[in-house]
């Protein structure tokens, strides 16, 4: 049975960057600005160790195992775990907000849950 550890669950809120631009005229490397929605507040999620998040409400054991396997510029993974950075970096991108972000268990549990576990968590909210 595969688990997970307590401190890797998080709760946080998953927006959509509507419009992203940057200003490369300025010296220092210039700035972005963006506009964001909202589209689901308060989302379990999962972290791996290289800061990407999986909402759980759609993951299933075979991405989540692609999740923790694969590397990092492999984009195949995208279409089985639709894996979340905690910024926007373009347009139309689907992004965990950083800022949201909580652990959904307290203290620094480190004990594990099976993935069964997970998706009931997810069933009742």
């Amino acid at each position: 049975m595969f688990k997970v550890r307590r401190n890797q669950v998080y709760v946080g809120d998953i927006k959509i960057c509507t419009l992203y631009k940057k200003n490369y005229k300025i010296p220092d490397g210039g700035f972005s600005s963006k506009c964001c929605k909202v589209i689901e507040e308060r989302a379990l999620l999962l972290k791996a160790k290289n800061g990407r998040y999986i909402d759980l409400k759609y993951v299933n054991l075979l991405g989540l195992l692609r999740f923790y396997t694969i590397g990092k510029n492999d984009s195949s993974i995208d279409k089985t775990c639709k894996y979340m950075l905690d910024k926007a970096s373009w347009e139309d991108q689907i992004y965990v907000d950083g800022k949201s972000v909580e652990p959904y268990f307290t203290g620094e549990d480190t004990k594990e849950i099976s993935f069964k576990e997970l998706k009931s968590l997810v069933k009742k909210r």
